[in-house]
């Protein structure tokens, strides 16, 4: 019994126990799914921050990392499987609140509040889910089924083409997938008994850490939309004759 209580309070808020076996279950698998996608995602936030730094040392570390992440057996396990089960496990977990937040309301106690930190992890949760697919077709789909990868210049295009939608997205993009991995690892690792302060709000390092991840991602995101250098635009009539053929709905010029 003390050491349940113990597992109950190192892994999970005080506003989200785990009342059923099957909870303990879904968090373990969810945090299993979440270290491994957590290879990845750590890589490809790096990639973004490098982008500061050129296009050659963007597409330069690019091709040394996608040596390892698009290796077919790792870009289907420990990406695909494992965000695709993070997800699951996730969505399973909501709906748990949810029924908990409904028994309590009808038992006449109102449903502890969660803190901000915690609110924000899975609000920036919520609105990767939401991009996940499109985010995917649009830097992975060119390069697996047409042989145009994604390189420096193709996200250059997208910045420079629609600024208004693409600026706010990318840095929305970068800083939820930084305060996710950050919050997220940390918890993750609770679960198996270690206690590092990865959330921003945990620690002064932490928050010092993700402070300087924000930086470097919009001077990233800056780089690649052609503000801190003249963009180089001469792939830019091969990526536009690819909206026009797949997105033509985007084509606004």
């Amino acid at each position: 019994m003390k050491a349940a209580a113990c597992y109950t309070s190192a892994v999970l808020p005080v506003a989200d126990p785990p009342k059923e076996g099957s909870e303990r279950v879904l968090v373990r698998v969810q945090a299993v799914s979440g270290l491994s996608f957590a290879t990845f995602l750590a890589l490809h936030l790096a990639n973004s921050v490098a982008a500061s730094l050129g296009p050659e040392s963007y597409d330069a570390l690019m091709a040394r990392l996608r040596g390892y992440y698009q290796t077919p057996l790792v870009e289907i396990l420990a990406v695909g499987a494992s965000g695709a089960v993070h997800v699951a496990c996730g969505l399973a977990r909501l709906r748990n609140r949810r029924r908990r937040a409904r028994e309590q309301r009808r038992a006449g106690r109102a449903p502890v509040r969660a803190p901000l930190w915690l609110r924000v992890h899975r609000l920036s949760g919520y609105f990767l889910l939401l991009v996940i697919v499109g985010h995917v077709l649009a830097t992975r789909g060119p390069g697996l089924f047409l042989d145009q990868p994604a390189d420096f210049s193709y996200l250059t295009f997208s910045l420079t083409t629609w600024p208004a939608a693409f600026f706010p997205y990318y840095f929305l993009l970068f800083s939820s997938g930084t305060y996710h991995l950050m919050y997220g690892a940390g918890q993750a690792l609770r679960v198996f008994g270690l206690r590092p302060n990865l959330a921003p709000h945990s620690s002064r390092l932490a928050a010092a850490l993700f402070g300087v991840a924000l930086l470097g991602g919009v001077a990233g995101i800056l780089a690649m939309g052609g503000i801190l250098a003249e963009p180089d635009t001469s792939r830019f009539g091969e990526f536009r004759a690819l909206y026009e053929r797949y997105a033509p709905f985007m084509v606004t010029w």
